[in-house]
Formats: structure tokens, C-alpha cells, sequence
């Protein structure tokens, strides 16, 4: 499977970006804020492909998300887990399975996608990408 990873660059670029992903036992991602100053993350979120959607369909979304704590200081690293007992446990199942196909989005207090990771789509689906 091949990921795909679609940032922003110049003025829009995001200084928080994922940087891991593993769906084996407990399932987890990490952000990393990889700028030199602590970035304001009030009402961002993370949001998921429904993994397990039977349609396989590029568009589904999760019915959970993710909220981002206030801040994530310089070179600070958020792991997301779908273990219970952790700090930030994401409330189910990370539904994602690279072997068909999944995304990730980091989305901004605006709405606007500050960082993505697509896996098993293809360029073409990945621009005809519209989360209903």
C-alpha cells in the first residue's frame, strides 16, 4: 500500500503533521508539531475513513472524531490510541485498514485540512476525494 500525504506549503503550510500510523494491537497514529513554537490546536480535530465501510467507499467517514487538546508545544508528539485506558483514547475502534484503503485528516478550527495520509487509493481517487 502506498500513502499519500497532502500538505499545504508557503504561508498555509501546518506545523502540526502526522507522523505515524499503525494499525496493529492497540491500533494508534501520532501528530508531531515539528515548528519551534507551541500552535493553538482550540477546536481542531482529527477525522477517519470508516475502515470497515462493506462499500469500501473513498468517501465515508468515521462517526468519530478526534479534538486536539488547546496546544501542542514545539516538538511535542500527540499519540492517539484506540486502548481505553489511555490519555487519548480516540472512543472506538480506529476503524482504518491500510489493506483496503483509508485516510486521516487533521482539520483546523476553520474546517480547513491541515494535513492528510491516504492509503491503498490512487492519485485520481485521492483528487476526486469529497467526504459526505
Amino acid at each position: 500500500m502506498s500513502s499519500q500525504p497532502l500538505r499545504q506549503t508557503g504561508s498555509e503550510a501546518t506545523s502540526i503533521v502526522f507522523t505515524e500510523f499503525s494499525e496493529q494491537t492497540p491500533d494508534f497514529l501520532e501528530l508531531t508539531n515539528v515548528s519551534g513554537e507551541t500552535i493553538d490546536t482550540s477546536g481542531w480535530f482529527i477525522a477517519s475513513h470508516d475502515g470497515f465501510d462493506s462499500n469500501l467507499n473513498l468517501n465515508s467517514a468515521s462517526s468519530f472524531t478526534f479534538s486536539l487538546p488547546g496546544t501542542i508545544a514545539a516538538g511535542e508528539i500527540l499519540t492517539v490510541t484506540d486502548t481505553a485506558s489511555d490519555l487519548n483514547f480516540w472512543g472506538t475502534n480506529l476503524n482504518f485498514v491500510t489493506a483496503t484503503g483509508g485516510w486521516l485528516l487533521l482539520v483546523d478550527d476553520d474546517g480547513a485540512v491541515r494535513d492528510s495520509f491516504f492509503a491503498g487509493f490512487s492519485k485520481e481517487e485521492i483528487e476526486g476525494f469529497n467526504v459526505t
